[in-house]
């Protein structure tokens, strides 16, 4: 997704005085969750997780119903200090053929700017997510 305006290297901060920007800022932007499943790509644990949870029959609609249409929230989350940049994980939840299934998803920064780079997708299980932003 490129800007749709022009920016420059300073910010506001909460007394309206600009400081200076850097790479180091951590800023927290919300984000509308991607609804195009070719935006993601599988983690070998979410493959796993498929073909132990996911009749085969429904194998092709679960990801791709529910990450299009399904109901999303972000998840709780501790970073691993060996995950490299996995992104925050949001829980996308839908009912395929009468049943329900959660897929969770790591939406990437990079993943917003750049279409080469693809969020994550690491597992999947029936029912509803039982950890919510917040939820410990």
């Amino acid at each position: 997704m490129k800007p749709t305006h022009e920016t420059d290297d300073t910010h506001e901060t909460t007394n309206n005085q600009p400081t200076p920007s850097t790479r180091d800022d951590v800023v927290e932007i919300p984000v509308q969750p991607p609804r195009d499943p070719t935006c993601f790509r599988p983690t070998d644990h979410y493959l796993q997780r498929l073909h132990e949870r996911v009749p085969e029959r429904d194998r092709g609609d679960v990801p791709r119903e529910i990450i299009k249409h399904g109901h999303v929230e972000r998840q709780a989350w501790t970073p691993s200090k060996f995950a490299g940049e996995p992104g925050h994980p949001v829980a996308y939840t839908a009912d395929v053929n009468a049943e329900t299934y959660t897929v969770v998803a790591a939406l990437r920064p990079s993943g917003f700017a750049d279409p080469e780079t693809k969020h994550a997708v690491l597992t999947v299980y029936t029912g509803k997510p039982s950890h919510r932003e917040g939820d410990r």
